[in-house]
Formats: structure tokens, sequence, C-alpha cells
């Protein structure tokens, strides 16, 4: 049995999910590279041509 895990830039403040591709803002006109997007690399340093963005945490409202 597999399961799948979902990649950590859906939980991305960068990440766009009104694309077909995967892409966010380090990315901006090219698709975030497999090994962080399906892979589970960490992009929680500057790797080359990421702008300059790495990951950020979206803000999850706390439960009322």
């Amino acid at each position: 049995m597999t399961s799948a895990i979902p990649p950590v830039c859906l939980k991305c403040a960068w990440y766009n999910p009104k694309t077909f591709y995967p892409r966010c803002s380090a990315f901006k006109d090219k698709n975030i590279p497999d090994n962080i997007f399906y892979g589970g690399a960490p992009h929680n340093k500057p790797i080359p041509g990421d702008r300059g963005i790495q990951f950020k945490a979206i803000k999850e409202e706390p439960d009322k």
C-alpha cells in the first residue's frame, strides 16, 4: 500500500495554485524543481534560480 504525501509547497505562502504546472513566486517563469515539489527537498535556504525567495509557511487561522 502506498500513500501520497502532499508536497510542502502546498503549505507555502508563495505557491500559486492557479497554474496547471507547479509554480510559485520563487520560480516565477518556470516550474518548481522536481526535487523540491515531488522529492520533498527543503527550500529553506537559497538555491540557484529562486530569486531570493524561500519557503514561507501560510499563516493558518486559529479554530474558533
